[in-house]
Formats: C-alpha cells, structure tokens, sequence
C-alpha cells in the first residue's frame, strides 16, 4: 500500500524525505534517496507548480520485496512532455534544466514521467 504526503512549497520537503528514509528502513541508501527526493520534489516545485507555493506536492512511497518506489505528484494541469536525459555532455552541464533529471536516472534504477508524475524506482535489498 502506498504512503502519501502532501506539502505546499519547500518547507516540509526534508522532513518528508527523513520520514520515507526511516520508514523504509533504508539509511543504507541515505545519500541515493536524499538527492533522488530532494532533485524530484525541487523540480515538481520549480517546474510542475511554477514556484507557487500555494500548490500541492504530493509525494508516495512503498515498499514491495526490497523495491522501493516512489511517485512525485505536483500540480501542473498541462500535459507537459518531460525528457529525462540520458547523459550530460560538458556543453549542457551548467544548463538550468536537465540535471535534476538526469542525478536521478543516475541514483534510480527506474525513472519514468507521466502527465504531472514522476515515478521512480530504487532496489535497496536483495
């Protein structure tokens, strides 16, 4: 069954990562989910609800068999096509856009985006 946290803006965000992490019992994967989390939700902000704090994130989280998986909802109503990048050439690594993504595809073993939802997949056991 997955676990839902709704948070408006970035106040909550390191809270709600601590909680995933210690539910989870994955400290193992401590720095992997905190960049995973931190890179999804700041782009759910920044992106998905255009820095506007008085829109929803939503974030998911279960475990199944030592895979995690994680969804992050934000609350964009356009049917935005998102790129996740599948590596980062030196002329593009400063780029304001498409690192967050990319640390991501890196740290996950599955990244996918549909609508306004990034899912993300991490094996920590077995």
């Amino acid at each position: 069954m997955c676990r839902w946290y709704e948070f408006y803006g970035l106040n909550e965000y390191n809270n709600v990562i601590e909680t995933i992490i210690q539910e989870n019992k994955a400290t193992d994967y401590y720095f992997e989910l905190k960049v995973i989390l931190t890179e999804a939700i700041t782009n759910a902000y920044k992106h998905g609800n255009d820095h506007d704090p008085s829109k929803v994130i939503k974030v998911g989280s279960m475990m199944t068999g030592g895979l995690l998986e994680l969804q992050v909802v934000d609350s964009n109503d356009k049917n935005s096509i998102v790129k996740i990048p599948e590596s980062l050439s030196d002329d593009n690594l400063l780029d304001a856009s498409g690192r967050g993504l990319f640390l991501i595809k890196s740290l996950a073993d599955t990244v996918a985006y549909q609508e306004n939802t990034l899912f993300i997949s991490k094996k920590l056991r077995g």
